[in-house]
């Protein structure tokens, strides 16, 4: 209900990113509500969302980052215009550039020197602390002359990367949506609040249609209560004299099915 989608899509996708973060329900629901929180304020969708944490959780974990880190670079690169999908390629990719160390590829390892930084070092430091890291090489990106920039980002993180560049080229909205998420009391309980709100809603709208329904009912009604009243009277009367009638009844066998019928 809080995020508009169906029971079996939504439990599937959930049960898939418990399996891979390895929570419990009670972890679930935290992390439901990140996505829900995260949904109410930035421009990324909670379906999206929840579509780029089924693909890359269990990668952003291995990378080094917490859970709800991943989101809010997920929801950044959505809130920027990515698809759900190519935001998780870039996350990717991204990720393994970062921890690859002695497997950096020739392109990768010039691309870290260009930064002053070493792959090796750098994959030490993401399993200390991943965030700090990967903020640091984007700003690093940032300080380059601007035609180098996208050049040095597609070497170290590959064309398919394309969702980062916006993100990269100004971390004020990933800084955002990472304090957005960065405290549990900041968004504990999201989700359960905008089922309520949802609920209250649409509780709210059919109890109009009903009244407005009992409305007309009500007026056909009045209206109809001599016809109905003289109609009961009639069949009363058929029924009373029915021994007399089957003859009449006979002649007109056809024709009650179809009137009755009508008049339900």
């Amino acid at each position: 209900v809080a995020w508009d989608t169906s029971q079996s899509e939504t439990g599937e996708a959930l049960a898939k990113i418990k399996t891979q973060l390895n929570l419990g329900v009670d972890g679930l629901g935290h992390y439901a509500d990140a996505i829900n929180h995260l949904s109410n304020n930035t421009a990324s969708a909670a379906p999206d969302l929840v579509d780029f944490a089924k693909r890359v959780a269990s990668n952003g974990k291995m990378f080094g980052y917490q859970e709800t880190q991943t989101l809010a670079f997920g929801a950044s690169m959505i809130s920027a215009g990515a698809q759900s999908q190519v935001a998780a390629t870039s996350f990717r990719n991204m990720g393994r550039a970062l921890v690859r160390g002695e497997q950096a590829t020739k392109a990768q390892r010039q691309a870290f020197r260009a930064l002053g930084l070493d792959a090796v070092k750098t994959a030490r430091s993401m399993q200390k602390n991943a965030l700090k890291t990967t903020l640091d090489v984007f700003e690093r990106i940032q300080a380059l002359p601007e035609w180098q920039r996208a050049s040095i980002a597609s070497a170290l993180f590959g064309d398919e990367a394309r969702a980062l560049l916006p993100v990269i080229a100004d971390t004020r909205e990933l800084r955002r949506q990472l304090a957005l998420v960065g405290t549990e009391a900041n968004y504990s309980g999201s989700a359960f609040e905008e089922y309520l709100v949802r609920s209250e809603t649409a509780a709210n709208t059919l109890q109009l249609i009903g009244n407005k329904i009992r409305g007309i009912g009500i007026g056909i009604g009045d209206s109809w209560l001599p016809t109905i009243k003289e109609f009961g009277l009639g069949i009363g009367d058929v029924l009373d004299t029915l021994d007399k009638r089957v003859g009449v009844l006979d002649h007109v066998k056809t024709s009650v099915s179809g009137f009755m019928a009508g008049f339900g």
